[in-house]
């Protein structure tokens, strides 16, 4: 940040225009990285895991590619990095960091709400499953993410 600030007083903006630019820069330069991040995580990460469950013998891979888990998990990267990055701007830095939290959470429920659904899914390639369902069990279980998710207020 001091680098920018330096760098724009050389040109000889004034100061409140310094730390209005400086700020922009900044933010940009954060959504950039994240950008950039999301992309390595969708791109490389997305298209190795789908390599190796393509080349695996096992059920369970194709069902986690299926419903998507690692692509909903790859949202947790630019929250992470922002989360990170928030220190950079003081005044704003807790409320940055309560915005990315509770966007982490969110994700992470999701994250949750996606593997009891492949959780559902493995089970019911087994001939147990027709005797002994388990879908009410991943109801409640759901319920109770929802509550978690819902029922907790964030404060800002």
């Amino acid at each position: 940040m001091d680098f920018i600030r330096n760098q724009l007083e050389e040109l000889g903006m004034s100061e409140p225009a310094i730390g209005y630019l400086a700020n922009v820069i900044m933010i940009g330069f954060i959504a950039l990285i994240s950008v950039f991040a999301n992309v390595i995580a969708k791109q490389v990460v997305l298209k190795t895991v789908h390599r190796i469950v393509s080349n695996n013998r096992f059920k369970w891979g194709h069902i986690v590619v299926r419903k998507k888990l690692f692509q909903k998990l790859s949202h947790l990267v630019p929250a992470i990095i922002i989360y990170y990055s928030a220190y950079i701007f003081p005044p704003y830095q807790a409320l940055i960091e309560k915005a990315a939290m509770t966007y982490m959470i969110v994700i992470m429920i999701t994250v949750l709400n996606v593997l009891l659904n492949v959780f559902d899914d493995i089970y019911r390639t087994y001939e147990v499953s027709k005797i002994r369902p388990i879908k009410s069990y991943i109801q409640v279980a759901k319920i109770v993410l929802f509550i978690i998710e819902h029922g907790k207020g964030y404060e800002f």
